[in-house]
């Protein structure tokens, strides 16, 4: 605490004994003290309450329009600039994205392109520890637990 906020309490808990001497025959200080309480309680349970929901608010799930420095809807010769080269994969009759898969094995990405506008991405999780996160969901977690965390509101598809 430093001088000046010590000196500043010091004469507010003076101010207040001073006043109650003065005034405790004439003032209702129960009430005064009762409602004092009652707002301050009431306070800390709002600010409580709005913290927990701001809490929620930031895990909701939200729609996941880029991943990394690529968005959805960049251009593949932008994207090709800017990250290094990306592969064309030839497409299989079973595949059923009506476009043209790149691949960029450095970086684990893959981009799924139509009429020279990236349509999707995706991201191939590696075998040592990942950080990359999309709606706090990562590469090492199981089905069960994004199933626990979101419950109803998402489906799982885990292609390993």
């Amino acid at each position: 605490m430093q001088l000046g906020t010590g000196i500043f309490l010091g004469c507010t808990i003076l101010a207040v004994t001073i006043l109650f001497i003065k005034t405790r025959e004439k003032w209702n200080w129960r009430k005064i003290i009762m409602w004092a309480l009652g707002a301050s309680l009431s306070l800390a349970i709002l600010s409580l309450t709005l913290l927990m929901l701001y809490g929620l608010w930031l895990k909701r799930l939200q729609t996941a329009t880029s991943l990394g420095n690529i968005t959805i809807g960049d251009k593949l010769s932008d994207i090709q600039f800017r990250m290094g080269g990306f592969e064309e994969l030839t497409r299989n009759a079973s595949d059923h994205f009506n476009g043209q898969k790149y691949i960029n094995s450095d970086l684990r990405l893959s981009l799924f392109v139509k009429d020279n506008q990236v349509e999707k991405i995706t991201y191939t999780c590696g075998i040592d520890h990942e950080h990359t996160k999309v709606n706090q969901v990562g590469c090492n977690d199981t089905g069960e637990s994004i199933r626990d965390r979101y419950s109803d509101e998402l489906t799982v598809y885990c292609i390993r």
